[in-house]
């Protein structure tokens, strides 16, 4: 087998292990079942042309390799030849990444982008545009998106902000804090601040798809190393070549008009079409693993605790009261699943006893434990979407549940700052 054809194989055989580790399972799971609703035709989406991308980048790739190098009388030798050619073809794609930013993580050409991860960047940004510093921030994950804003204002008269991002956890809550240290609009904190914990081991974190911008602000040395190295990696990564082509070439075009939008407070807007029985089912379903996942554990996790505790810390330090909470599991999880609710109790007992505990030795801290709070779990897909995630309806029904905690907030930050 000559040089190039033993090249040509490894680089197919290279780009087809990223394929299969980022796409090929999903892809799988997705052409198993009919396109039902928005998720599942994101995901056939995203894997067709994946796979397009990789078949392309095969024939491409092949026409470089097989084509001849220069002759022996030429200056340029061989093996320069090829690897000058490899780097140069690397280099093309790593900048076209970096330009398109299609996850937002570089500060610069920021798109209406489908990608949710953007919106770690998206909210400082929306952050920074206020006016005046809001009375409260809610720091959450994905299952906060929803949580509209204008609510607060309506029952308790105060201004609020949506600072939640997907995958946030108790590490990303505490960097997010020192975001809003930085860039508030008056140079002030937020009186109240809503922490929404969706995992109760605590470990729920996504501190790698940090912004470029923001990794100055995280708490250690460890997570900006972390931050930066998936930076790096992520700017190689075959699925961002591909995000990067469908942003240029259909999102920007004005081709795909399924993007994330963010109001000025940082809530999303989404299109909250009724749902039908069957694709409201295979919705749970598909996030049932992730599901168990997110409520079973052996111990709390110790990173995430000492993230919590370094919250509580802050708020001492920057008199903010502390609204935390556990949310919702939808009871239909339990129904269209083999997974029993005593599976978790363990788990969640010993979140609860550690959670109570500090909030016993901090009054400006209030929690309450919803997961189980059955007129928001027991509401089916009149409040749900999946397992976890609420729609707007939901959300409103959470805040109701919280009344007394968020006034209790509200009371404190008047009587201490």
């Amino acid at each position: 087998m000559s040089k190039k054809t033993y090249t040509f194989l490894l680089l197919c055989a290279a780009l087809s292990q990223i394929t299969y580790r980022t796409y090929w399972v999903n892809f799988m799971d997705a052409v198993s079942r009919p396109v039902l609703h928005f998720s599942d035709y994101m995901i056939v989406t995203e894997e067709f042309r994946s796979l397009g991308l990789l078949l392309s980048l095969c024939i491409f790739f092949g026409a470089l390799f097989f084509f001849r190098s220069p002759g022996l009388n030429q200056k340029i030798s061989d093996n320069k030849f090829w690897h000058f050619g490899f780097l140069g073809i690397l280099f093309f794609l790593s900048a076209t990444v970096i330009y398109a930013n299609p996850q937002g993580r570089f500060p610069w050409n920021k798109h209406a982008n489908y990608i949710e991860l953007e919106v770690r960047s998206r909210k400082p940004d929306l952050y920074k545009k206020l006016e005046h510093t809001p009375d409260l921030v809610l720091l959450g994950s994905s299952v906060s998106f929803l949580v509209p804003m204008n609510y607060f204002e309506e029952k308790w008269d105060i201004q609020a902000f949506n600072m939640s991002v997907n995958g946030g956890g108790p590490v990303d809550f505490v960097n997010l804090i020192n975001i809003i240290k930085k860039t508030s609009p008056d140079s002030k904190m937020p009186a109240i601040i809503m922490v929404e914990i969706l995992s109760p081991s605590l470990s729920f974190n996504n501190l790698e798809q940090t912004p470029i911008e923001y990794i100055p602000e995280m708490s250690s040395i460890s997570q900006q190393i972390s931050a930066i190295w998936k930076t790096i990696s992520s700017t190689f990564r075959f699925n961002s070549l591909s995000d990067s082509l469908f942003t240029l070439f259909i999102v920007d075009k004005g081709r795909w008009d399924i993007v994330t939008t963010l109001t000025g407070n940082g809530t999303m807007i989404k299109n909250e079409e009724d749902v039908k029985d069957k694709q409201y089912r295979k919705s749970v379903e598909k996030d049932a693993v992730l599901m168990d996942e997110l409520q079973s554990c052996e111990s709390l996790d110790g990173t995430g605790k000492l993230a919590l505790e370094k919250l509580v810390q802050l708020s001492h330090e920057y008199k903010f009261s502390l609204v935390v909470y556990r949310t919702p599991v939808n009871q239909d999880f339990y129904t269209f699943s083999n997974f029993k609710p005593s599976k978790y109790s363990g788990c969640a007992q010993k979140f609860d006893q550690y959670i109570e505990g500090i909030a016993a030795q901090n009054p400006n801290m209030f929690f309450k434990d919803l997961s189980q709070y059955s007129p928001i779990a027991a509401g089916g897909k009149e409040i749900y979407r999946d397992t976890h995630h609420l729609t707007t309806r939901g959300n409103i029904l959470l805040l109701d549940a919280l009344d007394n905690e968020i006034e209790s907030a509200i009371q404190w930050a008047r009587k201490n700052r």
